[in-house]
């Protein structure tokens, strides 16, 4: 066991984003360009444990993380492209993104460099989207990943698969309130669907809006306990001027 180099290497990456962006309608009728702008704050963490030389436990390996992590800011930018047709007997809009065009770099802490991983990255990420408006109170949208996206798990891609609805409870202009319910699958790989769920509020020029996600399959974390297999939440707020 002495030259057995067998590791758990854990590898983690938390972005923050303060965005500014505007869109100018084109030359072309019903196309439109968004530019955002971003400043991205990453906390990047490493940590690797030889599991036949170290001795370590559970709660051992969350202090050390905490521990080897390390901050850097870096500019972002994304660019898109936006075709509306609502007002046409299509009702629909199309849209084509590509998000952290410059592919933004963080510093990874010392104890990574000493590995040889001196950075870690966002890479550009492309995305097409259509919606469908029956009403002017209910939409149904998709969208779709162009291209794979490496993730920080080596050999683990992700192309996500979108499809969702959503029901404006209020329509006012200065008052919205949006239900929105969907699901999502990573079509890179043979995993499950993950089901989606929404809140969207816009009050005059304030939009905020939450989200989940929530995969039924439960993996086992000990012999009684499971845990959902995939999940997320997000919130985001946003000034419209």
């Amino acid at each position: 066991f002495d030259s057995n180099q067998s590791n758990i290497t854990l590898k983690a990456l938390n972005v923050t984003e303060l965005a500014a962006g505007s869109a100018w309608q084109l030359p072309v009728e019903n196309l439109y360009l968004g530019v955002n702008l971003k400043m991205l704050t990453g906390s990047a963490a490493y940590y690797k444990v030889n599991i036949f030389k170290e001795n370590t436990k559970g709660d051992n390996f969350s202090d050390m993380i905490s521990k080897n992590t390390k901050q850097s800011t870096q500019p972002g930018l994304d660019v898109g492209l936006l075709y509306d047709k609502r007002a046409s007997r299509l009702k629909s809009k199309f849209g084509l993104m590509i998000k952290n065009l410059n592919r933004p770099k963080f510093d990874m802490p010392d104890i990574a460099k000493k590995d040889g991983v001196n950075e870690i990255y966002l890479d550009p990420q492309v995305r097409a989207g259509a919606a469908y408006f029956p009403l002017n109170f209910l939409s149904v949208s998709t969208d779709l990943d162009l291209i794979k996206s490496q993730t920080l798990v080596p050999g683990y891609e992700n192309q996500t698969f979108a499809l969702g609805t959503e029901l404006n409870l209020v329509n006012r202009k200065w008052f919205n309130l949006a239900l929105r319910l969907g699901l999502m699958k990573n079509i890179a790989r043979t995993e499950n669907y993950v089901y989606t769920g929404g809140i969207g509020l816009n009050l005059l020029h304030l939009v905020l809006d939450l989200s989940g996600a929530y995969d039924p399959v439960q993996t086992k974390i000990n012999s009684t306990d499971s845990v959902p297999s995939n999940g997320h939440a997000a919130v985001s707020i946003s000034l419209y001027f």
